[in-house]
């Protein structure tokens, strides 16, 4: 499907981008299985998205003597998503201008 590909390509670009990510990783976000233009679809989506940002920035990551991400992992989880959530609607505009 073209918009799982974009959706991927954007989230790679993210991460690729995101200067506090010191390990670059990639996740895929599936979504095929979402409605979209549904309210329940687009907020499945964005815990998608949440989750691999998580995952790729190391918020989850468990460090000795404390239980808070380092300062650099949530800076990297905060420019992730929003890098991630502009480049997925300036794909879809392209997207749908073209036709």
């Amino acid at each position: 499907m073209r918009y799982s590909a974009i959706l991927a390509a954007a989230l790679s670009a993210a991460v690729l981008a995101t200067p506090a990510a010191a390990n670059t990783s990639i996740v895929g976000v599936k979504y095929a299985d979402l409605n979209l233009t549904t309210e329940a679809g687009q907020a499945a989506l964005d815990a998608r998205i949440d989750r691999a940002a998580r995952e790729v920035c190391g918020v989850d990551d468990i460090r000795t003597g404390t239980r808070t991400p380092s300062a650099s992992a949530r800076q990297c989880y905060k420019e992730t998503k929003s890098n991630v959530h502009k480049q997925v609607a300036e794909r879809i505009v392209r997207e749908n201008n073209r036709g």
